[in-house]
């Protein structure tokens, strides 16, 4: 073959290559962004989908989702996959347009039919949710399948936690952890929790105490609020881990800080015995009150066991309290 003919592929390779290092977090700037533009303009439907990308998060341009989405349409209406999936998304939210989860459902089904992973997510869940189709878990099943089977996180974190209650497909915990694992070791922290607790509980996996705290640590250092529970709670019994109450304590108000009734239950336990902190029924009653107002049944007994004692201890013409 002719030397002009592989000048020519060794180009094409490189400017392949430039595409894959480009990826979408890159903030293109002056004559990056006018050569995007150009070539956008030219039909390039790749470059039409990322310069509609940096108009919708204000990269390199003045933020401008309805410019976002005239870009992502040109695109998608050629058939490119990821501009379907980001237009799907747009209806979905209603942002750029107005909200419209039929056309969101037909465009992430052209995106997922065409192999795009995080269409079929989206199309699996709006199945799972009756989200613009008919519930159909089977369906749901299926679309996730295809996109965890691509490496997606949500994904493989559904097909896990489907596998663990066994909706939709036979309960298998072993199948169930193998789907976790892959979606927790890419630092998806609701897998990372759910595997955790198969260590902890031995459900499909041998039980490991340490494997059990490594992962609950690994989803509550991103703050996943039932890990941080489920880690103050090893802590406290020194499972997988040394004994050390003041860890507990911690771990349980990270928890509580974020709303969480658990929490505020938990740490209303350790001020009332003590573990972690100085007693303080004070202190309580008020996280108790929390939770109870959430409508935690074991805060609402305890605060008013709590509130009961605090009453005997009045004088006899003292008005009752929270529960009076």
């Amino acid at each position: 073959m002719s030397e002009f003919f592989w000048m020519a592929v060794v180009v094409l390779a490189f400017i392949m290559v430039g595409r894959l290092l480009l990826t979408w977090s890159s903030k293109p700037k002056g004559d990056d962004m006018g050569q995007l533009t150009g070539a956008a303009e030219e039909g390039d439907l790749w470059a039409q989908t990322y310069l509609g990308w940096c108009y919708e998060n204000g990269h390199g341009v003045e933020k401008d989702v309805a410019t976002a989405i005239e870009c992502y349409r040109k695109a998608a209406e050629q058939g490119w996959a990821e501009a379907q999936c980001r237009l799907g998304t747009c209806y979905y939210w209603g942002e750029g347009v107005e909200k419209d989860i039929a056309q969101a459902v037909e465009w992430w089904r052209k995106a997922a039919e065409q192999e795009n992973a995080e269409a079929q997510r989206r199309l699996g869940t709006c199945y799972y949710q009756s989200d613009g189709v008919e519930k159909d878990i089977t369906l749901a099943i299926e679309w996730w399948r295809k996109a965890a089977e691509q490496g997606d996180a949500d994904a493989q974190n559904n097909l896990g936690w489907c596998y663990y209650t066994g909706e939709g497909v036979e309960k298998d915990f072993a199948l169930a952890a193998e789907w976790l694992t892959k979606a927790a070791e890419q630092g998806h922290a609701g897998a990372q929790n759910t595997l955790a607790w198969h260590y902890y509980a031995g459900e499909g996996v041998e039980k490991d105490f340490d494997r059990a705290v490594e992962w609950f640590t690994k989803a509550a250092e991103q703050g996943n609020v039932p890990a941080q529970n489920n880690l103050g709670e090893c802590y406290r019994k020194g499972e997988g881990v040394e004994k050390d109450a003041r860890a507990a304590f911690e771990w349980y108000a990270k928890a509580a800080g974020q709303d969480d009734m658990t929490g505020q239950f938990n740490l209303g336990e350790c001020y009332r015995d003590g573990v972690g902190v100085v007693r303080d029924v004070a202190k309580a009653i008020e996280w108790f009150t929390k939770a109870a107002e959430q409508g935690d049944e074991e805060a609402i007994t305890e605060l008013k066991r709590l509130q009961d004692e605090a009453g005997a201890a009045r004088a006899p013409d003292s008005q009752p309290g929270w529960f009076g």
